[in-house]
């Protein structure tokens, strides 16, 4: 859907780069915690891939609202990146903090929600991270050629 949607196979590579980051943030945190993959953990990584695919998008859509306004790729990039910084914390902090409690909560019927929080939790902060810092530079390789030839088309 997302090549169909931005019409490029290399946008939807990219949207979707943070994704594996995600699950592996979210693996991890279920090994160190010795925790085992069970369907509430299930429900936490698919509650974890929309909102990496949601974060990669509002980048893709940010720095390409700075290109349709004539600014060059590497400037949309950096202005789109600084744009999605407060909207992307926002909404990965109040999930973060909302879910750090039930993560480390031993009281009972902890059982089920202790591993949907930790992988949220872990997952959400390695996404983040992930799309603030290093999707706009996998951005900016895979998707200048089709920008370029974009705006020469344009010109």
């Amino acid at each position: 859907m997302l090549v169909f949607s931005f019409g490029s196979l290399r946008a939807g590579f990219v949207l979707l780069l943070p994704i594996p980051f995600a699950f592996a943030a979210g693996a991890l945190a279920l090994y160190l915690r010795d925790m085992n993959m069970n369907v509430a953990a299930g429900v936490g990584f698919a509650t974890l891939f929309g909102i990496a695919a949601m974060d990669g998008v509002l980048m893709y859509k940010g720095i390409h609202g700075y290109l349709k306004k004539g600014f060059s790729v590497e400037e949309a990039v950096i202005r789109g990146r600084i744009d999605l910084l407060r909207l992307s914390l926002m909404v990965s902090l109040v999930a973060i903090l909302g879910l750090v409690p039930a993560s480390f909560a031993t009281a009972l019927g902890s059982d089920v929600q202790r591993p949907l929080a930790t992988v949220i939790v872990w997952g959400l902060t390695g996404s983040t991270l992930f799309t603030l810092f290093v999707t706009p530079v996998f951005y900016r390789i895979f998707l200048k050629p089709v920008v370029q030839v974009a705006q020469d088309i344009e010109c």
